[in-house]
């Protein structure tokens, strides 16, 4: 099959292909879209000072969230647009640069009602906003008619892991695999505008996802895939910056490299991802969990496994001593045959050389990354600590203890290369 290539940020959904019988994909889609009536018409600011300009309230009665798709958005001489969540005062602004990296899309807003406003820039003229529909959730969440994946009874349990992270509206998962911000995933798992998600909080209790922070939330910008089935099921995606203007390492300072060494048979692994959970664990589900298991099968193109995952774990990494051989796909009937495309399959690996000039780790020493070891790292790093940030969990098991204190004065003392 031809590696398909998608580019631009408005990402093509690429033809998927049947998968074998008794084996399922992981993803979970959330939502839908719902038309909605912004036009704002040529806006004009002559004067010598910004203006704000109401453009009016959109809502969409009893949504859990909702997310902006505009149609067109062209904002003159460093002019602004303003969305606001009613329910807890989440903001995001774009200018220029950032709507056209977001596709003129938005982060994800929890609540039914957003306020959206355009901040003129003095002397300017032409500003235009259009919208005619927004991607929502209402009404009850579709479950699949049984959760496959999960050996009875389920062994996942929640883990706060920086490198993991939530793909929406495709209900995926992916991990950062180097220091440029690049998201490992699952090749069936690549739509339109699709928004990596971290610092992920419980879902309500009807099920629903909660979304992060819009500071929590980084668009894609880029994939190459394949939804080639079992076995050739991959997706390499690069990614834009947040609200901060951050890259998804920059504020995380999180990765877990792809080993350069197979799996075999019998081999402990670990699955970190945000699969569902059925009532009455509502709040769990699609949230970050980990379970553990062993390899059942070593394939040329795939691994078989035990460790339970079920629909939305798609994109999950399979890790092998704190490291990715694998790319969880597909959930098999009979437990043990979960399945996870192996990162060392050729063309897999092409793609993740050719999507950037990727670090294969970081030194943790240059906390601050200015590119010099230095007491402002200690500092950093303190501070950090300090304020209970997960950036300062250095040894990556979820938790702030001295045992990352020590990890980080032991790389401190030794420095970088």
């Amino acid at each position: 099959m031809a590696r398909a290539t998608c580019w631009s940020a408005a990402l093509m959904l690429c033809a998927s292909v049947g998968v074998a019988i008794g084996q399922m994909q992981l993803d979970l889609p959330r939502g839908g879209f719902v038309e909605v009536e912004v036009e704002s018409g040529p806006l004009d600011n002559p004067g010598d000072n910004w203006a704000a300009v109401e453009l009016g309230e959109v809502a969409v009665e009893g949504a859990a969230w909702l997310r902006l798709h505009f149609d067109e958005l062209t904002l003159v001489g460093g002019s602004r647009l303003r969305v606001t969540s009613l329910l807890d005062a989440q903001t995001q602004t774009h200018d220029a640069v950032s709507a056209s990296e977001w596709n003129r899309t938005t982060a994800y807003f929890n609540g039914d009602r957003v306020t959206v406003e355009a901040l003129l820039a003095p002397r300017t003229a032409g500003t235009r906003v259009t919208l005619r529909r927004v991607s929502a959730e209402r009404g009850a969440p579709a479950w699949p008619s049984a959760l496959c994946g999960i050996c009875v009874p389920d062994t996942r349990v929640p883990s706060k892991g920086l490198a993991f992270g939530r793909l929406m509206p495709v209900g995926c998962s992916g991990v950062v695999s180097c220091t440029k911000s690049v998201v490992l995933s699952a090749g069936h798992c690549v739509t339109g505008d699709l928004v990596v998600q971290f610092n992920v909080p419980d879902s309500g209790a009807d099920c629903k996802p909660v979304h992060p922070p819009v500071e929590d939330q980084f668009p894609v910008t880029w994939a190459q895939f394949e939804n080639g089935g079992v076995g050739n099921d991959w997706a390499v995606l690069t990614t834009g910056v947040n609200s901060e203007g951050l890259s998804i390492f920059e504020k995380y300072k999180a990765m877990v490299s792809v080993s350069e060494t197979p799996g075999s048979v019998g081999l402990p692994v670990d699955a970190i991802g945000y699969g569902a959970v059925e009532a009455p664990d509502c709040e769990k589900t699609q949230t970050q969990q980990h379970g553990g298991g062993v390899i059942t099968l070593v394939k040329n193109a795939h691994y078989k496994f035990d460790n339970d995952v079920t629909y939305g774990n798609s994109g999950s990494p399979l890790l092998l001593n704190g490291e990715v051989i694998g790319i969880i796909t597909h959930c098999g009937t009979v437990c043990g045959n979960n399945i996870a495309t192996r990162t060392d399959r050729p063309n897999f690996a092409a793609a993740r050389e050719a999507a950037s000039d990727c670090a294969r780790t970081w030194c943790v020493a240059d906390f601050n990354l200015d590119g010099v070891v230095n007491s402002m790292d200690m500092i950093a790093f303190l501070s950090a600590y300090a304020q209970g940030d997960l950036s300062a969990d250095i040894n990556g098991d979820g938790l702030l203890t001295t045992l990352d204190v020590l990890a980080f004065l032991n790389a401190y003392a030794t420095g970088c290369p």
